[in-house]
């Protein structure tokens, strides 16, 4: 869901497979020199029925539609469920670094950058997968880095999925090395009841105060903004309160009109 007041600055501008969606938040919000491209993926398991409708590699797709979208714009996230396990495997060639007396004679011809190693992960899954193995070689060929278990606030190291055979990191942000320092917070929350994967919550450096100022509200002139802050002595009670009205959260869920921001805003 996009908020209403950031709308004119988030937009969608491609979907593939229904599982591949790329979002473009415009350089006015971000404030840096151009916009920010995130992909938004979910690649499913090798056993998916999934494969048996679409007759593709999404890690092949998502490389070439980066390709694509890199000409124009340098800054590229990936987010999602890739169901890749890498243990803490390298995402980078190693030793990538060319000896002077080979620099000094193709040093004319073109010029080489050496693959960048970042420090180390620290990843609680020790397990590997064939995708794993996928998402490691899309790094090294990309020049995207894993930045679970490297952020440096230290609260993306942690599992990202729980199941019948137990604990895994399948669930990832990818970045390039010289965009790390717009992903402001990267933290892979507690589990809930919910879901077998843990809430992932990204923060990226914007320049939101300066844009608010520009955008139109629902405001009288003179009214100040009211903001809550939640209690935790009403826990219980709102616990209470969604499970007595769960029918007709469920009837307004189901008749909810999501194909305009108008329709998500008035359900909310």
């Amino acid at each position: 869901m996009i908020r209403k007041i950031l709308s004119p600055y988030v937009k969608i501008i491609d979907i593939s497979y229904e599982t591949l969606i790329w979002i473009r938040i415009a350089k006015e919000l971000t404030g840096c020199e151009s916009d920010y491209l995130i992909a938004n993926l979910y690649i499913p398991p090798q056993n998916s029925s999934f494969y048996r409708i679409h007759n593709c590699d999404l890690f092949y797709e998502l490389e070439s539609q980066m390709i694509h979208y890199s000409a124009e714009c340098p800054n590229i996230f990936v987010i999602g469920d890739l169901n890749a396990r890498t243990a803490n495997m390298n995402d980078y060639v190693q030793n990538d670094k060319l000896h002077d007396s080979i620099l000094d004679r193709v040093g004319d011809l073109f010029t080489y950058v050496a693959d960048e190693a970042l420090s180390c992960r620290n990843n609680p899954d020790a397990g590997t997968n064939d995708y794993g193995t996928k998402l490691l070689n899309l790094c090294k060929s990309s020049g995207l880095r894993i930045i679970n278990g490297r952020h440096p606030d230290g609260l993306s190291n942690d599992f990202t999925y729980s199941g019948p055979r137990g604990m895994s990191v399948i669930d990832y942000l990818l970045a390039k090395p010289i965009n790390i320092e717009k992903v402001l917070k990267f933290i892979t929350s507690n589990f809930t009841t919910y879901s077998d994967h843990a809430p992932i919550h990204v923060q990226f450096k914007t320049d939101f105060t300066m844009q608010c100022n520009d955008i139109n509200s629902n405001l009288m002139d003179g009214e100040e903004s009211q903001f809550f802050k939640w209690n935790k002595e009403f826990r219980d009670l709102c616990y209470n309160a969604l499970l007595v009205n769960a029918d007709d959260l469920s009837s307004t869920i189901a008749n909810m009109d999501i194909a305009s921001q108008d329709g998500m805003d008035l359900c909310i």
